[in-house]
């Protein structure tokens, strides 16, 4: 997604653009080519200038710059959520270890987050950052949709890695709630499983309605298109996010979406969505309901939220990544 915004920097006349990548990620380094169309160049994280002299700006665009260089390091951090309770102590050790190399043996010049969240949090736990971070959102122009038909059928569905801190755990409570209410609804759960996955499939396979609920799996790009153009509403519960991209994709479908109200969650759907306290079950469910029993003004607030959903690009993105580049460089 974000070589979007990278192919937007490549079109900016002002930057000289190149790519590069540690030289331990050899393997993937193919990647980079096929996205950008461009070869990129390998560096050793301590020693960079023997490829990279003559850089101005290093921007390491997920968590990681050199500790060396003359010039100017620019990262972006996504999420802090390995300081989340719910990560696990021993996961979070060696996380924790590079992070905090990165912010005070690196040294990053600026640093980028994908929302005013973020930000807010960085500069809570490390307050030597402020002054020095810059809030910019991800772009949504980069899904493929299909004509809104929604699903005769009462259809909810969840789209995301399953995992402890997305909350599903209250989404399987919330839908047994809302199948007494109405036996015909369905729920479909979609992607991969991440921390703490397995114990929610146990979950599932407990639920008093497992009947009615599906889950598919990892899903194709295609797929996640047709489900979010048929659903009564997309539920995304989640406890903690660093921007919350899937919640802009549903907006972006024209779809009604139920999330939490508080954190990045709330910023992105900015009112747009049934922004409810997702820490009780009861309330998910009562939001879900209210959508089923409000289809016209279900429809009318999906409308509102896709157009307010069109102003996230890549190439605003870009520009305002552009402009953070001018400003380090005074």
């Amino acid at each position: 997604q974000m070589c979007i915004r990278d192919r937007a920097l490549m079109a900016n006349k002002a930057i000289d653009f190149s790519a590069s990548y540690r030289v331990s990620r050899w393997k993937k380094a193919h990647y980079i080519n096929s996205h950008l169309g461009i070869k990129p160049k390998a560096y050793f994280p301590n020693l960079p200038q023997l490829t990279l002299g003559g850089t101005d700006i290093f921007h390491g665009p997920d968590f990681k710059i050199p500790k060396n260089g003359s010039f100017k390091k620019v990262v972006t951090i996504h999420d802090l959520v390995t300081f989340q309770p719910f990560y696990g102590i021993e996961n979070a050790k060696l996380a924790h270890k590079n992070f905090k190399q990165m912010l005070f043996g690196c040294k990053p010049d600026h640093i980028i987050t994908v929302s005013e969240f973020v930000k807010e949090e960085l500069e809570t736990l490390f307050p030597h950052t402020k002054g020095m971070v810059t809030a910019i959102h991800s772009g949504i122009n980069h899904l493929n949709l299909v004509p809104r038909k929604e699903s005769e059928t009462p259809l909810f569905v969840y789209i995301g890695t399953i995992e402890a801190r997305k909350n599903i755990s209250n989404l399987l409570k919330a839908f047994a709630l809302v199948y007494e209410q109405e036996p015909k609804a369905r729920l479909i759960l979609a992607g991969g499983t991440g921390l703490g996955g397995g114990a929610i499939l146990e979950e599932l396979e407990k639920s008093p309605v497992k009947a009615a609920i599906s889950y598919e799996g990892f899903i194709t790009n295609e797929r996640r298109a047709a489900l979010l153009s048929s659903a009564t509403a997309f539920v995304y519960p989640s406890l903690y996010e660093g921007f919350g991209l899937p919640i802009l994709e549903a907006m972006l479908a024209s779809c009604p979406v139920i999330t939490a109200n508080f954190g990045a969650c709330a910023e992105i759907s900015h009112n747009h969505a049934w922004e409810v306290n997702v820490q009780e079950p009861e309330a998910i469910a009562k939001a879900m309901v209210h959508i089923l029993n409000n289809k016209s003004l279900a429809a009318e607030k999906a409308k509102e939220a896709h157009t307010y959903s069109q102003d996230f690009t890549w190439e605003q993105c870009a520009s305002d990544t552009f402009q953070v580049y001018k400003n380090v460089l005074g």
